[in-house]
Formats: C-alpha cells, sequence, structure tokens
C-alpha cells in the first residue's frame, strides 16, 4: 500500500437485491512508510441493523 490516507467501505446486501446497501460503514486509514500492509477486519454486529466494527492490525 502507498503511504498516504485511504479509505475502505464495506457492505452486505441481500440475495437478488443488487441496489441494496445494508449496514454500510466506512473508515480512513492512513500510512506512513512503503510498503506497508494494514490488515482491517469489518465484522457485522449481531443484528441486520447492526453496524460494522473494523478490526486493525499492521506489518
Amino acid at each position: 500500500m502507498t503511504p498516504g490516507t485511504h479509505r475502505i467501505a464495506v457492505f452486505f446486501r441481500y440475495r437478488g437485491q443488487r441496489n441494496a446497501r445494508l449496514a454500510e460503514a466506512g473508515r480512513e486509514f492512513s500510512t506512513a512508510e512503503a510498503p506497508s500492509v494494514v490488515r482491517l477486519t469489518a465484522r457485522l454486529g449481531p443484528r441486520n441493523g447492526s453496524g460494522f466494527r473494523f478490526e486493525e492490525s499492521r506489518s
């Protein structure tokens, strides 16, 4: 990943509904060194109306 500020967005949709983005969420993060590896995990809460939680680890 190149140095700088980046944005990632996640969502899920129901089968058969291509345009419906449910529980959409985004996160902005920065990297200062190149090359850099940032692992982001997005986990949905227990209900469909829940938001995503992002977990970040760097190597």
